[in-house]
Parts: structure tokens; sequence; C-alpha cells
């Protein structure tokens, strides 16, 4: 008998609240735990580590505990309350078992929080697959596209201030769209767009995108970029590779891993504008490596396991604890 834990809170604005519902999931938790006695319980991330804390040193003691680590550098150096990192170190260290998405996370595991080896396991993430068969919409634009939650980490103000070095002919030809659910306040890259000169290059869409929009959103783009400043894997690059759609992509971490330079993507340096650019324009000027990047990104999709492949191989961790 298998269990996964996943706490979320019902009140999405109001952090208080949140946490005092927290506590409440987390002792209901236990108490329905203890009575169904699980073989394995699979967390996927501690919510709140200064309570979860005490929940996972007192389950320790009656079954093993496997932690899926999405992010070795918790909330990416910029949670939106330091109480989310108090305590996370010893939280991380309490469990029997590992799993994580890439080689990069497993060696940050080593090297970082001292687990060994042998006690973590790599398992590939899928492809993300949305319903729908939207056909692409032909235009003059080349259409960029970023997509996900807009995030500090992730490097907004690169793209744009890569967009500025861009020349007119060029920045006429191509629209930026932004298209995700705001986690900070975007004034600023407003402000940082008008001031390097490229506004009107961007289209905002500042919401959540439903799941049947998606398609739409990714067949219409000529090139996804992934700016990001810190990444362990990456739920938007495993739904570009879906469809296929070239992408930019900043050489770091995970991306390092699985992202082969002129072959199923071009790489940049993280937090390097100009490299950007220079990504940017030879999509946008070379048919050629358009079509190379296409065939690279499709081939890389063939080799990603199935669905399936992959909860059989997390069937087998849990097996190796009962």
């Amino acid at each position: 008998m298998f269990y996964s834990w996943y706490s979320s809170s019902r009140v999405p604005n109001n952090k208080f609240v949140k946490g005092l519902e927290h506590i409440k999931d987390v002792i209901r938790l236990v108490k329905y735990l203890q009575e169904v006695k699980p073989d394995v319980l699979h967390v996927q991330w501690p919510t709140l580590p200064l309570i979860d804390k005490w929940a996972f040193m007192h389950l320790k003691k009656r079954f093993p505990m496997i932690l899926t680590v999405h992010d070795t550098n918790p909330f990416h150096g910029s949670p939106s309350n330091n109480i989310l990192l108090y305590q996370f170190d010893d939280v991380i260290t309490l469990f029997d078992g590992w799993m994580v998405h890439t080689e990069y996370s497993k060696r940050k595991l080593q090297t970082e929080y001292g687990i060994e080896s042998g006690d973590i396991t790599v398992i590939s993430h899928g492809i993300l697959e949305y319903p729908g068969n939207a056909q692409r919409e032909k235009t003059d634009t080349f259409e960029l596209l970023y997509f996900g939650n807009i995030k500090q980490y992730k490097g907004i103000d690169t793209l744009i201030k890569a967009l500025g070095h861009l020349n007119a002919e060029q920045l006429n030809r191509l629209n930026l769209r932004i298209a995700g659910n705001p986690q900070e306040p975007v004034e600023p890259y407003n402000r940082l767009a008008s001031s390097v000169g490229v506004s009107e290059a961007i289209t905002w869409e500042l919401e959540y995108i439903p799941d049947e929009e998606l398609p739409a959103l990714f067949r219409n783009a000529d090139a996804v970029v992934l700016p990001y400043r810190d990444i362990d894997q990456s739920g938007v690059l495993m739904t570009a590779v879906g469809y296929p759609t070239p992408i930019i992509a900043s050489d770091i971490g995970g991306f390092s891993e699985l992202l082969s330079h002129d072959e199923n993507a071009l790489l940049f340096p993280p937090k390097s504008p100009k490299k950007l650019k220079d990504c940017i324009v030879e999509l946008l000027e070379n048919e050629e490596t358009r079509y190379r990047l296409t065939k690279g990104i499709d081939e890389f999709a063939d080799g990603i396991p199935s669905w399936s492949e992959i909860g059989k191989k997390a069937r087998e961790v849990y097996q190796q604890f009962v």
C-alpha cells in the first residue's frame, strides 16, 4: 500500500491563514497515516519545514519515507518569506530515500546535504502533454514565447534586456509573448522594457493559462525561451519538447545536462543579455538552424521515458523498502 502526501492551501492569498491551514492538514495527515499504516510514504516537497519536521520525525518511526527533490536550491534562493527556509536542511535529510530528475540534482544532494549516492534515484521527468489539437496560425511575425509563473529566478529581466540589443528591423519582426501568472510585481519589467525601447515588441498575458489553451500557445511559438538563473528541471521545458519547438535556454543545471547546444537547443550563459540576443538572432535569421533544432528536440523527446515507465521505476524504489 503506497501513499503520496500533497498539501495545498485552499486560501490562495492569505499567507497566515495558509500556514494555519497547513498545520491542521499535517495533524490530520499524521492521524490518518497512523490508522492506515502505509508501507511507504512518498512526499513531494516540504511545504513549511518548521511544521513538517515534527510530522516527518514522528512518521519516520513507523514506516519508510521517500522525498522527491524537485529543486535542490529551495525556492531558487528567493522565498516569499524566510520562514519557508527555516529548518529546510534538517527536513531534507530526514528521509530514507530520495528521488530527483537529473544527475545534476543528485550531485547537489551528495555535496550539499551529505546524502549517500546509493540512496538517491534519478528518475527522468516525463513530457507534459495537454489536450487539444490546435493548428499553428501562420503570421509574418517571429513569435518568441516565455511561459510559466513570473518569478525573479526565471530571468525575464535578462530577456527584456536582450531584446534591447536587437536592431530596429529585427525588433520589428519579432513578438515576445510573456504568458503566465505573476508571482511578483511586473511593473519593474514594464519600466525596463520602456527604458530599452522594446515595449511594443512584448505581449503580456498575465494570468493563469488553462491547460486547454497550451497547445495553441506552444504551436504558435517559433521558439521557447528559458532564461533562468537557477534550475534543476523544468516543467516548461518538458512541455515545449512535446510539440516540438526550438528552445533557447540558460546553460545551467538540468538544462546543461539535458540539452546540447546547436543540436537540440541554443544555450547561453545565464544573466548575459548579449549572448541571449545572439541566440534570438540566430533563430530569427536562420531557417536552417530552426529546422535543425526542431528535428533535434523531436529526437530528444523520443528518448524520454513514458509516464508508465516512470511510474514503474518509482514503484521499484518503493519496493526496496517493503
